[in-house]
Order: C-alpha cells, then sequence, then structure tokens
C-alpha cells in the first residue's frame, strides 16, 4: 500500500518524511501544507453542496466571499514563504492549517465552477451571498480541519488513503471540468455510454498526468544530483 501511495503523490510533493503525517505506519502521498490543501479543497465543496443543496445558486461568489477567501489564501501564502525565506520556524499543524485555509479558497472558487458546468442555475444568487453564510462555510471548514488532525493519528492507514482519495478526486474533477467545458466531449451524461467513456477518459488522463509528473520530478532529481 506505501508503495502505491509514494508513487501517486511522487510527481506532487517532495514528500519529506519529516513534513509527512504518518499514523499506522503508512506515511501520507504529500506533505502536511499538501495534505491540508488537497483536504481543504474537499472539505470546502463539500460544506458548500451541503449548505446549497436544493438550491441553485450560481453566480460569483460575492465581495465579501472573495475577501474572505483572499485572507485564507494568504495564510497558506504567509505561512509557505515566509517559513521557506527562513523569517520563521513551522510546524506540521501550521502546515496543515495553511494548507487547509488555502484549499478552502480553492474551494471555492472549483464550486461556483462546477456550478456554472452545463447548468442553467440563478446567476442573480451569489454564492455566499450574505455574511451568515460565509461564516458558515468558514467554520464549518474549521471545524472538519481540527477534527481530521486532532484524529489522524486514530485513522491509521484510512487516513492516507483518504487523502490519496481526495488527491485523485480533485485532480480528476479538474480534468473533469476541463474536458466538459471544451468540444472534445460534448454532452457527457447524455446517455449512459457517453457517462461510462467520459469517467474512463478522466481517469485514464490523470493516471497519465500523475505518471508524467512523477517521470519529470524523477528526472530533476537525476539532473541536479550530478
Amino acid at each position: 500500500m506505501q508503495v502505491l501511495i509514494d508513487a501517486i503523490g511522487y510527481g506532487l510533493c517532495h514528500q519529506l518524511p519529516a513534513r509527512t503525517f504518518t499514523a499506522g505506519n503508512i506515511s501520507y502521498p504529500v506533505c502536511a501544507r499538501d495534505t491540508g490543501l488537497y483536504f481543504g479543497i474537499v472539505a470546502s465543496i463539500a460544506v458548500l453542496a451541503f449548505l446549497y443543496r436544493g438550491k441553485d445558486n450560481s453566480g460569483f461568489p460575492s465581495i465579501g466571499a472573495c475577501v474572505a477567501a483572499a485572507c485564507l489564501f494568504a495564510t497558506l501564502a504567509f505561512d509557505g514563504l515566509s517559513s521557506y525565506l527562513g523569517f520563521r520556524e513551522t510546524t506540521n499543524t501550521l502546515r496543515f492549517l495553511s494548507g487547509t485555509a488555502g484549499g478552502s479558497a480553492a474551494g471555492l472558487f472549483l464550486f461556483w465552477v462546477v456550478r456554472n458546468v452545463g447548468q442553467a442555475g440563478r446567476e442573480d444568487e451569489r454564492i455566499l451571498g450574505n455574511f451568515k453564510e460565509i461564516i458558515a462555510w468558514v467554520c464549518s471548514v474549521a471545524i472538519l480541519g481540527a477534527l481530521f488532525l486532532f484524529g489522524y493519528p486514530y485513522l491509521g492507514p484510512f487516513g492516507a488513503v483518504f487523502i490519496t482519495i481526495c488527491m485523485l478526486s480533485v485532480i480528476g474533477g479538474i480534468n473533469a471540468i476541463l474536458l466538459s467545458i471544451s468540444n472534445l466531449f460534448p454532452h457527457p451524461f447524455a446517455t449512459r455510454k457517453r457517462a461510462v467513456v467520459f469517467f474512463a477518459l478522466v481517469f485514464s488522463a490523470t493516471c497519465i498526468e500523475l505518471a508524467c509528473l512523477g517521470v519529470l520530478r524523477y528526472l530533476l532529481v537525476v539532473l541536479f544530483s550530478r
């Protein structure tokens, strides 16, 4: 299992042991910050899907939501840059939390894109259009992040598998969006057969991308180790 998990994350992250969560003798596929990033994206989309269940809001996120997202992404940027430049030390806990913050911001805009792909929602109804919804979104993702952070040691290898699934879901989801809005495969869900072919293409594209990134990283390691 560890070999497969490492292979999936190899082209996406440095995978330094000191910066990577480990539980049940299984290391996570990516570092703590990237773990938070993928977790934050999935958690953000899940929370927004729950908040807007049965609703068809598809307008661009409100100004308040964009400001909140900018602040969340700034948290990720500050923690990453300040520690990388040597201004301060950081920890895996802070890496995960800042990654979750940045991921939740990315998840907001991915949710908006998904809402507008092949759907005729109400563009006049903005996503997170009021302060109450913004607070609910931020607090919900924060709670989920805290629960995972304190609970991952007890999840054993299932935590690493869960984050691997999150990674594949995010990358595959982006591929699905790009394929849906292109002219290469229009109306992917018109029939069951087209839907099966569509998901097969998305899965294949995801595997090819991960393989190419892995080969690229390997070549760079070989090149700079000489």
